[in-house]
């Protein structure tokens, strides 16, 4: 078994004791940012838990992406997923009252959002089912196998959403919206010397006639 698994299930192992639903975010927010580390070695993952709240609501964590800045532009952090919790034991399939509510405004609203009671998982996409897969079962005070590498996948494929991405040509279009237009520069008219009669020297450009020094004596 994967070892940020195998870690996860020992935090949830050791804290089944009168456990609630936020007992066991700490070691989620760790094993989401943990496999997003592997899949993306050169960037910094956070798995931020209570985010600002948005018009849909708040769901209890999002995956945020800080790519690495480059010589010319450092890019806009990105939303990988959000992800919603909910006690050991309740069923995923049969939420009711407000936590229905929340779940269509969560789905209508996050395209990619993952639902999970620490032990069962559920992907949705663009409101969809995807994936589910099942890590452990709870006997007691202790957790039983079920399908380790069927939920390391599923936590991959949501990490891997790339439906919120914005591409560096759409992100340089984009900073060009608000760089206001130079005014155009007009040329200065173009300046040379001649000889005029007698031999003075005159200054002169295109846009205006000639005048002699002669003039002003």
């Amino acid at each position: 078994m994967h070892l940020k698994l195998s870690e996860y299930l020992n935090a949830l192992e050791s804290r089944l004791r009168g456990a609630t639903e936020h007992t066991h975010r700490p070691a989620l927010q760790i094993l989401l940012e943990g496999l997003a580390k592997e899949l993306y070695p050169s960037s910094n993952v956070k798995a931020l838990n209570d985010p600002k709240r948005t018009d849909a609501g708040a769901p209890d964590f999002v995956v945020i992406l800080e790519r690495e800045s480059t010589l010319y532009e450092t890019p806009p952090s990105l939303i990988l997923g959000h992800a919603e919790t909910k006690d050991l034991g309740i069923d995923l399939d049969r939420l009711r009252g407000r936590e229905s509510e929340q779940q269509e405004r969560y789905l209508k609203a996050f395209p990619n959002l993952l639902y999970t009671n620490y032990l069962d998982f559920i992907l949705y996409r663009e409101g969809h089912e995807e994936a589910r897969a099942t890590l452990a079962r709870q006997q007691e005070n202790s957790l039983h196998l079920v399908e380790p590498e069927a939920v390391l996948a599923l936590l991959r494929h949501f990490l891997e959403y790339q439906g919120e991405r914005i591409s560096k040509a759409n992100a340089l279009t984009e900073r060009r919206r608000f760089i206001p237009e130079r005014s155009p520069v007009t040329q200065s008219p173009r300046r040379r010397k001649t000889r005029g009669e007698a031999g003075v020297l005159q200054l002169t450009t295109d846009a205006k006639p000639r005048l002699s020094l002669r003039e002003f004596t």
